[in-house]
């Protein structure tokens, strides 16, 4: 039944579930072509990885900024090294009683080696005649145009007048029943020191100066 201006239908307002999908897919298919319209959501950032180029522009900058004062503590531990002090272990039984013979830390400094500052009854650090690959920790009993006695070899004792080459030191262990130094290989030259002991750092119940002892020395009257 119909009448003026309104619909009587009773199903009128309702719509069907098919009809419903279909409104709703045409919505969904024709906001896709709108042009113009506004997102609730903000656009998502493109994720930038880093280059090649900004990678080493950073890496230089760093260089510019930090690169001398690396270059000026490089310098200092070089000189300190080679011209200073550095720690280094004596080890085995040659020098007892004054180092133990399962190693001891000490102080080196080359100072004394670069200014010719060496004496008798010093201990220095010297490559190995035998080996110059490996180091020696010995105590100089002389130096060039000194005259050694040393013990002659085989059963029947004395001693034997040598001397000293310009130029070079006669090194011996402090532990002279044990020790291989001088009295076998010979004269040291003066080139192969390394440095002077001058501290021992450990143990720590033997921390100090270590002295000079000229009262040891072989010389001839």
């Amino acid at each position: 039944m119909i009448s003026r201006g309104r619909l009587t239908n009773p199903h009128a307002g309702h719509i069907h579930p098919f009809a419903r999908g279909y409104a709703v897919g045409s919505f969904v298919r024709d906001s896709r072509h709108l042009k113009g319209s506004r997102s609730p959501f903000p656009p998502a950032r493109k994720m930038s990885s880093p280059t090649a180029q900004g990678v080493f522009a950073h890496v230089w900058r760093e260089i510019v900024k930090h690169g001398p004062m690396a270059f000026k503590m490089g310098c200092l531990v070089n000189v300190i090294h080679n011209y200073g002090v550095h720690v280094t272990m004596c080890l085995g039984p040659s020098m007892l009683p004054t180092f133990n013979r399962s190693g001891d830390f000490v102080l080196v400094e080359q100072l004394s080696v670069m200014a010719d500052n060496i004496r008798r009854g010093d201990i220095v650090i010297s490559k190995s005649p035998t080996n110059p690959r490996h180091t020696v920790c010995k105590r100089v009993l002389g130096r060039g145009g000194d005259v050694i006695a040393v013990p002659k070899a085989g059963s029947f004792g004395g001693t034997q007048r040598v001397e000293v080459p310009s130029g070079h030191l006669w090194l011996q262990g402090d532990n002279k029943d044990n020790s291989t130094d001088s009295r076998d290989y010979g004269p040291v030259p003066y080139g192969m020191l390394r440095g002077k002991v001058f501290l021992k750092l450990w143990p720590m119940s033997e921390v100090g100066v270590v002295k000079s002892e000229r009262w040891r020395s072989v010389l001839t009257e």
